[in-house]
């Protein structure tokens, strides 16, 4: 199973029936986009984050020690306030954004929002939503790959599951704005040129 599964089927419908009602959003056609434009989003920003040994070694311990993926298996309690982890990162969804986005938050929300039809304001509770939902993905993910070989593991699967979402959206123009790393109008390189290899190999041989 990979991160994209985790994010389809039972589990987004669920996600998707809580994020509408809380958010008062009527139209589901409409949520269910700037949802998916969400999770591509944040996962692109993850991706970009651990383009360095730092940044992937700092979201494999955050994995490791905040998010087990607990999460997962009370996604109803945790929608309505019920779900206390041991560890309150794990639900800090604004924490995670800080980490992720840092001061384009904002702008994350609102070109978002022209782009689904939502309200900017409706896009940041939904983004401070599904973070901690992320996290708790990649944290299921991480213990599929505890016994993963030298060269593989959670920073490649999320890199070839960014890859996958993105190849399948349009949504190069957007994520660009966002987080584009070196100014040049596209995050296909910020994404694609990591050196990925060389990071794992330095991670995952330990």
């Amino acid at each position: 199973m990979n991160i994209e599964d985790l994010l389809q089927g039972p589990l987004k419908n669920v996600i998707l029936d809580n994020i509408t009602s809380q958010l008062g959003v009527n139209d589901t056609n409409k949520a269910s986009s700037a949802l998916d434009t969400t999770i591509n989003v944040l996962m692109n920003a993850m991706a970009k984050n651990a383009s360095s040994p730092d940044g992937a070694g700092s979201l494999v311990n955050a994995v490791t020690k905040d998010h087990d993926g607990s999460i997962l298996d009370n996604i109803t309690d945790y929608f309505s306030g019920q779900f206390q982890p041991q560890n309150p990162s794990a639900i800090n969804g604004k924490g995670i954004l800080d980490h992720l986005l840092g001061g384009k938050q904002e702008t994350a929300a609102s070109t978002i929002g022209k782009e689904t039809g939502m309200d900017a304001g409706q896009i940041m509770k939904m983004m401070a939503m599904v973070a901690p939902i992320l996290m708790g993905v990649l944290g299921k993910a991480n213990q599929n790959t505890q016994n993963a070989p030298s060269g593989g593991g959670l920073i490649d699967m999320l890199l070839n599951s960014t890859k996958k979402i993105n190849s399948q959206s349009n949504q190069g123009g957007l994520l660009s704005q966002i987080l584009d790393k070196d100014g040049d109008g596209s995050i296909m390189d910020d994404v694609a040129g990591m050196g990925f290899k060389s990071i794992l190999g330095r991670l995952f041989r330990r």
